[in-house]
């Protein structure tokens, strides 16, 4: 794990805390349930358009259309 993802584990417990402690656990729900479908969203497509990119690339090389 790197330093990046460390520091935000730590932001998003931090922030988790304080919004269980002052508004509820309703609110972290009514945040983190947006947040994490459109992260799932972004996800997807971007790895349906990696997929799509490595198609388009693996087609023009002639010497790799027996391996399909």
């Amino acid at each position: 794990m790197g330093v990046v993802e460390l520091r935000w584990l730590c932001v998003g417990v931090v922030i988790g805390g304080l919004l269980t402690k002052g508004a509820g656990w309703r609110w972290v729900m009514f945040v983190n349930v947006p947040v994490g479908a459109l992260l799932m969203v972004g996800i997807a497509s971007s790895l349906l358009a990696l997929a799509a990119r490595a198609d388009a690339r693996s087609s023009m090389y002639p010497a790799r259309w027996h391996l399909r």
